[in-house]
């Protein structure tokens, strides 16, 4: 039997929430500051600019640059670790229990104090810009591209990658950058969670001393709001993408699927896993060991704040 361990919830005056899990026995701490503003809620103009401010976060603060943060973290044998999806984006440290303070510390100058530095901004872009030149020449990520630019209305954020296109991520800049973390930052909307060995450390303290003065900036956004995850009205659709010399047919079928918050969550994910979440699912069995047209076969759920898509998949 698993016994869950009991979370205690504070909430700080300035409004952020604070869940604090004592694990006895757990030496490694981690720290996860989530707010739960994503790529589905920037503008369409910007798309990508979320996922890019999230890897920015780590390249200069107002009292490090790149390489004396990393070396900061790393003499507290601590990792630092900031990321943004489709609807949250969380900033996060791990560190052994003795150095969490210290370690909080830089989580704290990561997310509240980023100078998103034009050189390294314009390499983080650079880097996307080049991925996705690199992902036409990959059938797997042109098959996913085609896919939910099908599956979906063009007026949904769902329409393309969550790292935005070419055409968005050449408009992003600096500026825009800066604006897109001011959006983001509300502590009011925000949850500290802290899971390990914490034995007596004052986690609610400590996290009023570091994060307490935190208010949102200016821009924050008003709300979170309904995400438009309207399907493509293109009824039954076959697309082919010819890419000549390809040594294998990269193969999605599907169709727009279910949000994460359904009654049935847990039918449906039981269910996806018997059909192709498992090596031995009913679609890995039958096409790769009965038929051996594969090396693997899966399907699943994407489950979001909006219906993500529901797809199949196997490269034949």
């Amino acid at each position: 039997p698993y016994e869950f361990p009991r979370v205690t919830e504070s909430r700080l005056d300035g409004g952020l929430t604070v869940l604090v899990a004592d694990l006895p026995g757990r030496p490694l701490v981690s720290a996860t500051i989530l707010l739960p503003i994503g790529a589905a809620d920037e503008p369409a103009e910007s798309a990508g600019a979320t996922v890019l401010m999230a890897r920015a976060l780590s390249e200069g603060t107002q009292r490090y640059d790149a390489i004396a943060l990393t070396e900061a973290s790393e003499r507290l044998g601590a990792s630092l670790h900031a990321e943004a999806g489709w609807d949250a984006m969380s900033a996060s440290v791990e560190v052994p229990a003795s150095r969490l303070a210290p370690a909080m510390d830089l989580l704290a100058e990561l997310l509240l104090r980023p100078t998103f530095p034009e050189n390294e901004v314009e390499r983080l872009r650079d880097e996307r810009l080049n991925d996705l030149l690199q992902a036409q020449a990959d059938p797997r990520r042109r098959a996913d591209e085609t896919y939910i630019g099908t599956v979906y209305a063009a007026s949904s954020p769902y329409h393309r990658p969550s790292a935005g296109t070419r055409e968005t991520v050449e408009r992003l800049d600096r500026d825009v950058l800066i604006a897109t973390h001011a959006r983001i930052l509300d502590p009011a909307r925000a949850t500290l969670i802290v899971a390990g060995d914490l034995g007596d450390t004052d986690v609610v303290g400590l996290a009023e001393r570091l994060l307490g003065g935190w208010q949102a900036a200016d821009g924050a956004a008003a709300g979170a709001r309904p995400v438009d995850d309207a399907a493509a009205d293109v009824g039954r659709l076959v697309r082919v993408v010819h890419r000549p010399g390809s040594v294998q047919t990269e193969i999605r079928i599907g169709h727009r699927g279910a949000p994460r918050r359904i009654p049935d969550f847990h039918a449906v994910s039981v269910m996806s896993a018997i059909l192709g979440g498992l090596f031995n699912s009913r679609l890995n069995m039958q096409l790769r060991e009965a038929k051996g047209y594969t090396y693997g076969a899966g399907a699943g759920f994407d489950l979001r704040r909006g219906a993500g898509p529901f797809t199949a998949r196997a490269a034949v």
